[in-house]
């Protein structure tokens, strides 16, 4: 039976206001006489080797064979965070994020509560992901509502994981008071659903997720669909938010 789950803009393409308008871009001379250089676009990629850096450098690679005549440059990050605010600045062109983050930028919530960033707008959508929670097979719930009095794995504490994570089940009646929220990231996710350590975890991931392929065949799993009057009013209050059927 096919189910409905929430999807995430998961990987943007953002570039400053400005960029690619008509301007000029860094790098030039408007000296009389002088040989004129290449403008160039900064591309602010992610900090350590993830998928937001991986696809900046093809995004470098693409648009340097595409625009011979412009010159990119690719700048690390140490988080999404940080390439939006170098955007938003004008130190860099080009950035790549998630839809929730880019939410929060421009409307001045969570990591930008003490300044919106306002010289940002959206240039593509890369790719999507699910937020899907997977518990064991025997689990006997159908719904995330029966997660209450469970103990479920949300990711690193204030990380974009965890925001969403509460905000759908706080959507559900579930929050910290009537279950246990553990704050770790879910690199040994399927090892901890499997041993018991807790009883769900919340993953963000196209489906089916690399990790808990081999979970689901040796032990079953299940995934808790979030739909219904819950996923409407999610959906209607983070508009980054889509169905997505699995």
């Amino acid at each position: 039976m096919k189910k409905i789950y929430l999807i995430l803009l998961a990987l943007m393409m953002v570039w400053s206001m400005g960029t690619m308008t008509g301007c000029s871009f860094g790098g030039g001379s408007d000296a009389p006489g002088e040989e004129q250089a290449p403008p160039e676009i900064v591309i602010a990629g992610g900090g350590k080797v993830t998928s937001y850096s991986n696809y900046a450098a093809a995004v470098y690679t693409e648009m340097s064979d595409v625009l011979e005549d412009v010159k990119f440059r690719t700048e690390s990050n140490s988080n999404l965070v940080e390439g939006l605010r170098k955007v938003d600045s004008k130190t860099a062109d080009i950035t790549l994020t998630q839809g929730d983050l880019l939410y929060y930028a421009v409307n001045g919530l969570y990591y930008f509560n003490e300044k919106k960033l306002e010289n940002l707008k959206a240039m593509s959508s890369c790719y999507k992901v699910g937020l899907q929670f997977i518990t064991m097979g025997s689990f006997a719930g159908t719904s995330p509502a029966d997660l209450v009095g469970k103990k479920i794995l949300v990711g690193e504490e204030d990380s974009l994981a965890a925001i969403s994570c509460g905000a759908i089940l706080q959507a559900y009646g579930v929050n910290e008071e009537n279950a246990e929220f553990v704050y770790e990231g879910a690199e040994e996710a399927a090892d901890v659903l499997k041993d018991g350590t807790v009883d769900a975890v919340f993953c963000m991931g196209g489906a089916p997720v690399t990790s808990f392929m081999k979970l689901a065949i040796t032990d079953g799993i299940k995934i808790l669909p979030i739909e219904g009057e819950a996923a409407d009013a999610l959906k209607a209050e983070y508009p980054f938010y889509l169905d997505y059927t699995i």
